[in-house]
């Protein structure tokens, strides 16, 4: 399922890719995981790095400049992209656990062993 964003009256794809970050740290010098909580402009840039890079995936033609984006894009539409993200946050989550309780199994560091609770 393609996401897309409404944005001055014309629907774009949207989506988190390897590429959205990569523009998010060039055009700001951060990493995307350390976004400030809040920062609407740290938000809306991320939103218009995953547009733009969306597009250029999807060989759709994308020449709207940041500020234009931000002029055009209501609260509504990045209310919208941060919600469409929150399955996504707690997916991560619940991986980022099953990896840490993976990684404390085993003595050789294979991950293959008993737990501690999984004794009989």
């Amino acid at each position: 399922m393609r996401k897309t964003i409404l944005i001055g009256g014309r629907e774009y794809p949207c989506r988190v890719t390897m590429g959205a970050m990569v523009r998010f740290k060039r055009e700001c010098g951060r990493d995307v995981s350390e976004m400030r909580e809040g920062d609407v402009g740290d938000s809306v840039l991320f939103v218009w790095c995953c547009v733009k890079s969306a597009c250029s995936a999807d060989g759709v033609e994308f020449d709207v400049d940041f500020e234009s984006f931000a002029d055009a894009m209501e609260p509504s539409d990045l209310a919208g992209f941060y919600g469409g993200l929150g399955a996504w946050e707690a997916k991560k989550r619940c991986l980022r656990r099953r990896i840490r309780t993976r990684r404390h199994r085993g003595d050789d560091g294979t991950g293959v062993g008993v737990h501690r609770h999984e004794y009989g």
